[in-house]
């Protein structure tokens, strides 16, 4: 049941992730030529990663509806998506990690 649960909230977070729609931050990662633009959600960028964290607190959103726009210059598109992926996974990571270790002790506790 458990296994279940963490592959539908996987899932979830990749279809979050790749929505074309509900998005309301852009970040434009490289440099010309190898530039590209990331959508993502605030609330999942400032509570899963402090540096981004702190990037976003220089950069509020607006009242209106304007989507706010970070540059990271400074960082390769391919390792940003990278990291990306791991911002919106690293929860289900571990919550899966804890729950095999969990189970684990579990068998070991009935054998």
């Amino acid at each position: 049941m458990v296994d279940k649960f963490l592959t539908k909230l996987a899932q979830n977070l990749l279809e979050i992730l790749n929505d074309e729609e509900y998005y309301d931050i852009t970040i434009e990662v490289g440099n010309d030529p190898h530039v590209k633009v990331f959508r993502a959600h605030m609330n999942i960028l400032n509570y899963r990663s402090p540096y981004l964290r702190r990037i976003l607190s220089t950069n509020k959103k607006k009242n209106d509806s304007t989507l706010v726009h970070i540059k990271l210059q400074n960082i390769f598109p391919e390792i940003f998506q990278i990291i990306l992926r791991l911002v919106y996974f690293k929860f289900i990571f571990t919550l899966t990690l804890i729950y095999n270790v969990l189970f684990i002790n579990l068998l070991f506790y009935f054998i």
